[in-house]
């Protein structure tokens, strides 16, 4: 898994786009789709990366919101990206931080994932 981060500070707003990569593998399926294929894998990647988008950015809200942490190191990173925006944003950072805009772009890749066997359907 690699991850990594880039902010935008833009008239007082903080963007944080986290591009995620992972590889994955499936060990088991059940059911008709073919997700062996190259088409059915790719359709399954897209939901994956859709549905991983989403939790992570709630995931993000509520950590930044509710727990009061910056957990994630982004104030570390504005520090060393903008530091002349840094040390306007420091003394108040615990506030500061629960508006900031996470935007999340996962990469999932499904590699050697049940290559030797296919889905069988019923009746087979």
């Amino acid at each position: 898994n690699k991850t990594h981060f880039k902010n935008l500070y833009n008239d007082g707003n903080i963007i944080m786009n986290i591009a995620i990569e992972t590889t994955v593998s499936i060990a088991s399926l059940m059911g008709v789709p073919d997700y062996i294929k190259d088409e059915g894998r790719a359709t399954l990647e897209k939901s994956l990366e859709e549905k991983m988008n989403y939790k992570f950015e709630q995931f993000i809200k509520k950590v930044l919101n509710e727990y009061g942490s910056d957990i994630f190191g982004f104030g570390a990173k504005i520090r060393q990206d903008h530091p002349k925006q840094w040390k306007a944003l420091e003394p108040n950072w615990r506030e500061e931080f629960k508006n900031i805009e996470a935007i999340v772009h996962t990469n999932i890749k499904i590699k050697n994932s049940a290559t030797l066997y296919h889905p069988i359907e019923y009746g087979d």
